[in-house]
């Protein structure tokens, strides 16, 4: 329960205190005579009451929003609180939002001690203990709720998370009963409305997990259709006969190298090789000439014969000549010389054809020799082989061995994914059948939730519904709890807030028919009354000063005045609402707003 909410300025002066009571707690606005152009009307939108609200919710581990302004950013909230039945003094800023103070008070069952402070000038003289924000957000999560922060299930209920239903003062927590924002997660609205209901809240946290598996396992799915293995998309027995094809090419691939034999010196081997061919051939090339010219000079050595002057003589008598004795002087003279030359010719010829014949022979061995060693590096060239054909072969062996593995990988994960599959749906059948039957003994929870909800829903619409259906539905599918508010056909965003308002007292009326009244407070912005009827509104603060005074619990409530129509209130509760219900009245001028002016 909130007791009070006081508000100091930067030099620590009392600016505004507003104590509250157990029942009905009206912040109230009053119409002023500033016109809204915008909206055609009167306004009363900047009075103070949001921000009142939000200063309760501040000093209560939220985070600012109005009041975070430099113009007052040093101001200090502080708000009396009761927990397990004692009353403490909170203090916060916003400059320093990382620590709450307290006054003094019996703190020996928080499960975090507040620390004392040292005393200066700065700090409240009645200011005695700090906590840090996250600290102080642990205790009221365990003196409120009973949560546990160390809670090793994911997605468990938070303190603030929780918190938010029972200060609702943004517009969008008005839309839904089951959401405080409008882009709230399925998740969050199936555990945080299940912790509300005293319903078994973790069944939505697990089966969270199981949505979360199987995104990850689809995610997996998708990914390796991706890449390199996009060539390997197909049934697992599709996979497996690519996977016998590659494991044979490589079997041949490791015998080719593990029958392979590198020379060291292949290269250069294989370059003498190629050297002695151009060698033998050009020998071959000067042996044929040689020859040719040998067999010519062979011959000419035959043609070559000495000169007879006896046949000279006779040629000389047939052509009628006779020689006289000085002319035969002179034949025999040129004989001579003929016969000297013919003997130097065959002298000539012997020695060639010698040199000839030699030359060929040396040549003819050398080419033997050469080609014995051009054989031996053959016979090397063909038993063994180049690195760089090993290296391709190897490279070649290698790629197979990469694809091998990939789509063994590929295989295992596609065998991973239909297992993590088959588990994951059988996990969540399991689930199912586990929460529909925790939810059957759960029945007295889940029955005071529906009966309050359609007791309070008739209450604010007596006489109105006829045959119209109206309640609150709870269910638990293959999706998870299903929570569903109805009051009539009608959708209207009336109707909308009155089931927000009818959900938050049934949660409030179901923890004191469970002997539990935490937090004991429930807090509404003016958004909810905003679009209701006068006539419902009326019935929803006499019955929340009713239900909540009987429990003795508080609501909380802001309200424009516009919305109030005194002819819709019983007698009795018309004089109690304006002499003990209104807590504050606020309006839209520099000196009658919240902070006494205007920032």
């Amino acid at each position: 329960m909130i007791k009070a909410l006081r508000i100091f300025d930067d030099k620590n002066n009392l600016i505004r205190e507003i104590t509250f009571k157990k029942g009905l707690n009206v912040i109230f606005a009053d119409i002023t005579e500033v016109e809204d152009v915008k909206n055609d009307k009167k306004s009363r939108n900047g009075a103070g009451k949001t921000t009142l609200i939000e200063i309760i919710d501040f000093c209560l581990a939220g985070n600012p929003k109005t009041i975070d302004n430099k113009t007052i950013e040093k101001w200090q909230y502080a708000i009396d609180i009761v927990l397990k039945n004692k009353t403490y003094t909170v203090y916060r800023a916003v400059y320093n939002s990382n620590k709450v103070y307290f006054s003094d008070g019996d703190y020996s069952f928080w499960k975090i001690k507040p620390r004392k402070i040292k005393q200066d000038s700065t700090v409240k003289s009645d200011l005695k203990y700090v906590l840090k924000e996250e600290e102080w957000k642990i205790i009221l999560g365990d003196l409120l709720f009973s949560i546990d922060d160390e809670n090793s299930i994911t997605y468990s209920p938070t303190y603030r998370s929780i918190i938010s239903y029972f200060i609702r003062y943004k517009e969008a927590a008005f839309l839904d009963p089951f959401k405080t924002f409008s882009t709230q997660p399925s998740w969050q609205i199936q555990v945080y409305n299940a912790f509300l209901l005293n319903l078994n809240w973790e069944y939505a946290a697990i089966l969270q997990k199981l949505k979360d598996t199987k995104e990850s396992i689809l995610a997996l799915k998708k990914a390796t259709r991706h890449g390199y293995l996009e060539n390997f998309v197909g049934t697992i027995g599709e996979l497996e006969a690519e996977k016998i094809a590659l494991e044979s090419r490589v079997k041949q691939f490791d015998e080719q190298l593990a029958n392979f034999h590198v020379h060291p010196q292949y290269e250069q081997i294989q370059k003498e090789a190629n050297n002695l061919t151009k060698r033998i051939h050009s020998l071959s090339d000067t042996i044929t000439m040689q020859k040719s010219l040998l067999e010519k000079y062979q011959n000419d050595m035959i043609d070559e014969k000495d000169t007879d002057i006896n046949a000279v003589e006779m040629v000389y008598k047939e052509a009628g000549l006779i020689f006289p004795k000085d002319l035969t002087k002179s034949l025999e003279e040129i004989i001579q010389f003929h016969t000297t030359v013919i003997k130097n010719r065959k002298e000539y010829l012997s020695d060639e054809i010698m040199r000839l014949d030699a030359s060929i022979k040396d040549k003819e061995n050398n080419i033997s020799k050469m080609s014995l060693k051009k054989a031996e590096n053959m016979q090397i060239l063909k038993t063994h082989n180049a690195m760089d054909e090993y290296n391709q072969l190897q490279s070649r062996n290698t790629m197979l061995k990469s694809q091998l593995n990939a789509i063994n990988e590929h295989i295992a994960n596609i065998k991973k994914i239909e297992n993590g599959l088959n588990e994951n749906k059988k996990q969540m059948l399991d689930l199912l059948q586990n929460a529909q039957q925790d939810l059957e003994e759960r029945s007295i929870q889940k029955t005071l939730a529906m009966q309050n909800f359609a007791e309070i829903a008739e209450h604010l619409y007596a006489d109105i519904l006829q045959d119209e259906k109206i309640g609150l539905s709870i269910d638990f599918n293959e999706n998870g709890y299903k929570f569903n508010a109805f009051i009539g056909k009608d959708n209207s965003s009336g109707r909308t807030s009155m089931k927000v308002f009818d959900y938050d007292m049934t949660i409030m009326k179901i923890k004191n028919q469970l002997n539990n009244n935490l937090p004991g407070f429930l807090i509404h912005d003016s958004d909810i009354y905003d679009p209701v009827d006068e006539r419902q509104i009326a019935r929803a603060l006499h019955y929340a000063e009713n239900l909540t005074t009987q429990m003795n619990t508080q609501y909380i409530c802001a309200i424009n005045s516009d919305r109030i129509a005194e002819e819709y209130f019983e007698d009795k509760f018309r004089d109690k609402f304006y002499k003990e219900c209104i807590r504050v009245r606020l309006e839209d001028t520099n000196d009658g707003g919240l902070f006494g002016f205007k920032f």
